[in-house]
C-alpha cells in the first residue's frame, strides 16, 4: 500500500479481467506525519498518539469522507494507530471499495468518519489502457499489469523484469523513472507487461516474497510469461524482455525457455553472486575514498563468513557465533539478525549463487542488447555487459550488442560525473526525491526503442 500518491489528471482507462480472484488494493490518499509532543498536548493528550494528516490528495477517498489537513487519526477500524508507518500497514490491508472507519480529532473534537477506500490510480501515457490481470502461482494468484497504447493492436510487447526488492511494480508515482520509461514505450506503440512478485501488491494466496528463494521467484516470472502469451491484443512474435538490475539475471532463464524476439538487460551481473558481493564492497569503498589497505583487510577478515554462507550453504544462525561475526556479516550482506539478507530470505542469495549465468545465456537464441550505465555503481563497470555481448556473438554471431548509456546511473537518472552519483547515493531523502523527479534520462528509452526497431525490421 502507498499512502499519499500523487493523483493523476490523465484519463485512465481500466479493464479488470473477468473471474478475478484478486481485489485492487485500496488507497486513502493522505500524507501521514508523526505527531509532536506539543501537538499532542494541544489536542488534550498526555503523550503523542496516532498521526497527523499533513496533506489530503485532491479527489482522494480521504477528501470524499471528510478528512482534512491537520486532522489527527487515532484509530483505523477500531485499531490504534501508532505511527505513520503503522497507518500505512493498517490501510494496506484494505481493498478498494472496502469501508474504512477512522477515529479522528479536529479542533479538540473527537469524530468518527466512514467511507470506502479508493482505488490506486496509475499515471498512464495519454490514451493508454491498462488490464489488471492475475497469474496463477503457488496456490494463489499474482497481480499482473498490461498497459496498451491507443488503438486496436495487436501491439509488440515488452515484459518488464524488476530488480531484487519486494516492492510493487505498479509505479504509481508520475515521477518514478520506471513510470516514465513505461509511458515512453507505450507512447511509441509498445504494450508493457509486468507481474508482481509473490505476496506483493494485490497478490493473494501465495508465499511471501521475503520468504522464498531465487528458484521460487523464477517460477513466478515464468508463470507471468505463460500468462502474457494468452493475452489479447498483443503480438507474441514481437515479445521483448527488459531485465533491470537483478531482472537482467532473471532474463536468460526466461529467454532460454521461451525464446522471445529479443532481450534487453541493464545493470545486471554475469558472475557468481558471492564474487559479486566481494567485488561490489571493494569497489564502492574505494570510490568512497577509503583506505585501500584497510578496505581489503576488512573484506579478507569476512571472507570466511561468505564462504560459510555461499559455499557451505549454511543458515546465518549456524555460523554466526559471535557479535563480531554478526556485525561483519551484517556489513557484507545487510543481515537483519534473523533470516534475511538485503530484505530477502537468506536462501534467495544462496540459490542465486549456484546459477551458472554464462551457461544460461548461451542457450538464448535471439538478439541481446547488453547495456551499462556510465555511472552505475551497482553494476561496478562495463565488463559484464561487454562480456555478455561477446558471449552471445560467440554462440550466434551478430546477435549480441553492447551499448554504453552515457551519464546514467542504476536508476536511469542522468548524472554529470561519478562525484554527483556519489552525492546522490549518500544524500538526504529530499535530495534523492528531487533527482528522481527531474533527472530521468529520456535517451535511455530512445536507445531501447531504436534497438527493438532494428531487431523487428521496423522504422520508428
Amino acid at each position: 500500500m502507498r499512502i499519499g500518491l500523487l493523483w493523476c489528471a490523465l484519463v485512465l482507462s481500466v479493464t479488470v479481467l473477468q473471474a478475478q480472484h484478486l481485489k485492487r488494493s485500496g488507497t486513502l490518499g493522505i500524507y501521514p506525519a508523526a505527531l509532536s509532543a506539543t501537538e499532542a498536548l494541544k489536542a488534550g493528550m498526555d503523550a503523542p498518539k496516532g498521526i497527523k494528516v499533513a496533506k489530503v490528495m485532491p479527489g482522494s477517498a480521504a477528501e470524499a469522507i471528510g478528512i482534512a489537513e491537520g486532522d489527527l487519526v487515532l484509530e483505523v477500524n477500531g485499531e490504534a494507530v501508532e505511527s505513520p508507518a503503522g497507518i500505512v500497514a493498517q490501510l494496506g490491508e484494505l481493498s478498494a471499495g472496502e469501508e474504512v472507519v477512522l477515529t479522528t480529532i479536529r479542533d479538540g473534537r473527537k469524530l468518527t468518519q466512514t467511507g470506502p477506500m479508493g482505488a490506486r490510480p496509475l499515471p498512464l501515457a495519454p490514451g493508454a489502457t491498462i488490464d489488471f490481470g492475475e497469474v496463477p502461482y503457488g496456490g494463489g494468484h499474482l497481480r499482473s499489469f498490461l498497459e496498451k497504447p491507443q488503438g486496436d493492436g495487436p501491439f509488440p510487447v515488452i515484459y518488464f523484469l524488476q530488480g531484487y526488492t519486494c516492492q510493487t511494480v505498479e509505479h504509481a508515482s508520475p515521477h518514478s523513472p520506471m513510470r516514465k520509461l513505461f509511458n515512453q514505450w507505450v507512447s511509441n506503440g509498445y504494450a508493457v507487461f509486468r507481474v508482481e512478485k509473490p505476496g506483493v501488491g494485490d497478490s493473494a494466496g501465495t508465499p511471501n516474497c521475503e520468504s522464498i528463494d531465487f528458484d521460487a521467484e523464477l517460477l513466478a516470472f515464468k508463470a507471468g510469461y505463460k500468462a502474457l502469451l494468452k493475452q489479447d491484443g498483443i503480438d507474441t512474435e514481437q515479445l521483448f524482455l527488459y531485465g533491470h538490475s537483478l531482472g537482467g539475471v532473471v532474463a536468460p532463464f526466461l529467454a532460454a525457455e521461451f525464446q522471445p524476439a529479443g532481450v534487453m538487460a541493464y545493470g545486471f551481473v554475469l558472475k557468481p553472486w558471492k564474487d559479486y558481493m566481494f567485488d561490489i564492497h571493494w569497489d564502492q569503498r574505494i570510490r568512497m575514498g577509503e583506505d585501500p589497505g584497510q578496505a581489503m583487510a576488512d573484506l579478507q577478515s569476512g571472507r570466511h563468513l561468505l564462504n560459510a554462507y555461499f559455499d557451505d550453504e549454511l543458515a546465518p544462525a549456524e555460523f554466526l557465533k559471535t557479535d563480531e561475526d554478526r556485525a561483519a556479516f551484517a556489513g557484507l550482506m545487510s543481515y537483519d539478525g534473523q533470516e534475511h539478507c538485503f530484505g530477502r530470505h537468506y536462501s534467495f542469495w544462496q540459490t542465486l549463487d549456484r546459477k551458472n549465468l554464462p551457461a544460461e545465456w548461451q542457450k538464448v537464441d535471439c538478439p541481446v542488447l547488453a547495456m551499462y550505465g556510465e555511472y552505475d555503481l551497482a553494476a561496478i563497470d562495463d565488463r559484464g555487459a561487454k562480456q555478455l555481448a561477446g558471449l552471445i556473438n560467440r554462440e550466434r554471431p551478430g546477435n549480441g550488442t553492447f551499448q554504453l548509456i552515457e551519464k546514467t546511473n542504476h536508476s536511469l537518472l542522468k548524472m554529470d560525473n561519478f562525484e554527483e552519483q556519489l552525492d546522490f547515493a549518500t544524500g538526504q531523502s529530499e535530495v534523492r526525491a528531487a533527482y528522481y523527479q527531474n533527472n530521468f534520462n529520456d535517451q535511455f528509452a530512445d536507445c531501447l526503442l531504436n534497438w527493438m526497431s532494428r531487431v523487428s525490421g521496423k522504422t520508428r
